[in-house]
Order: structure tokens, then sequence, then C-alpha cells
């Protein structure tokens, strides 16, 4: 007897924005899962693949359209939200009330998107010690009077990290390579052991 295999839904418009994330998915699951419907539009409208998610056991997603994707699928077993956070899901949840109970999984996509905040990171901070958006600015009026300007090269600089995880310590490790003083903060304390080697003060 051939095992029925689960109909997939993904609607994500988070998932496109990252090279090789889109292509990712769609490999893995048409190797695995019999039927897929894909949406990468930014704005959705689950009325258009109404069908498609109301025979879904599984539903990739962004965490802003976990609300309104639910009352179309009834026979959903597992919600895989495309981002590393739920906080989206979770503001709207009355905590007084305990944690919700869904008759369905809900995973988060942690360890998937590190590199590329990581990248975002550093590109802001050489963006604002050499003050790119202003040079833009004068490109544009034609102005090239900058001996008034100076900056600071990256290794005089000092990185603040809230946040020591999978993305905290990426950018930590991209400072790092550029010589930073590295800072994070985390919730709980972690034992010598337990702390990462980009992180030169952990509090």
């Amino acid at each position: 007897m051939v095992e029925k295999l689960p109909k997939v839904v993904i609607c994500s418009s988070l998932i496109i924005r990252v090279n090789g994330e889109r292509s990712m998915f769609e490999n893995l699951l048409l190797q695995s899962y019999s039927s897929i419907s894909v949406c990468f539009e930014m704005k959705i409208n689950p009325e258009t693949f109404a069908e498609d998610l109301k025979s879904a056991e599984i539903i990739v997603a962004d965490a802003k359209d976990f609300y309104q994707l639910l009352p179309f699928a009834p026979n959903l077993k597992w919600f895989q939200v495309s981002s590393a956070g739920v906080n989206l899901i979770m503001e709207k949840v009355n905590r007084s009330e305990g944690t919700p109970q869904y008759p369905f999984t809900v995973t988060r996509m942690g360890g998937t998107y590190h590199s590329a905040i990581a990248e975002y990171v550093i590109a802001q901070i050489i963006s604002r010690e050499r003050q790119f958006e202003k040079m833009r600015e004068e490109q544009k009026i034609k102005c090239w009077d900058r001996k008034y300007r100076t900056y600071r090269i990256l290794k005089e600089l000092t990185i603040g990290i809230i946040g020591a995880g999978d993305i905290g310590v990426e950018v930590a490790r991209c400072c790092k390579c550029f010589d930073m003083k590295t800072i994070g903060l985390c919730k709980q304390d972690r034992p010598k052991e337990q702390r990462s080697q980009y992180i030169d003060v952990s509090l």
C-alpha cells in the first residue's frame, strides 16, 4: 500500500528575499511531498487559493499571515513560520490565559537567516561610519568638499549585541573579522564553556 503524502502550501514573501531559499524549499518539498502550491506575493489573499488551503496539512508562511490563513486550513497539522521568530504571532496572544494550545504544530526557522542579517549589520556599520548616505546626497549636488569629514576604522569600534543566539553570534563573528570588540547581552547567564569565542564580554 502506497502511503499518502501530505499536501503542502507555501505562501511566503520572506523566503524569496534571500537568494536560494525559494529554490531550496521547492526542491526539498518536491522530493518529499506529493502536492505543493506556492505563492510568493508580498500581500496574500487566502481566498485566491482557498481550495489548496482546505486540503493542506502543512503550511509554510510568514508570521504576519498566520491568523488570516488559519480559518481556511481545517486539516492543518503543521504551520512552519518562515521567520526566525514568532513575535508577530505571540503579540496577539493573551499571556494571562497561558500558552495557546493549537491542534497543530508551530515551528520557526531558527538558524536560517543569521548570515543574511549579519551581512546587513556589517553593511550598516560601514555605511554609517563612512557616512555613505551623506556622501550620496553630496554627489547629487556635485559637492566634493570633504575636508571636514573624519571617520573611525572598524577595529576602533565596540559593538553591543542584544541577544547572543544564532544571529547575534554570527554578527559577532563577522565583527571580529574586522577586529572589533564585541559585547553580548543574554537573557540568561551561560557557563564559560558555552559562551561564544567571538564575544569578548558576556553580560
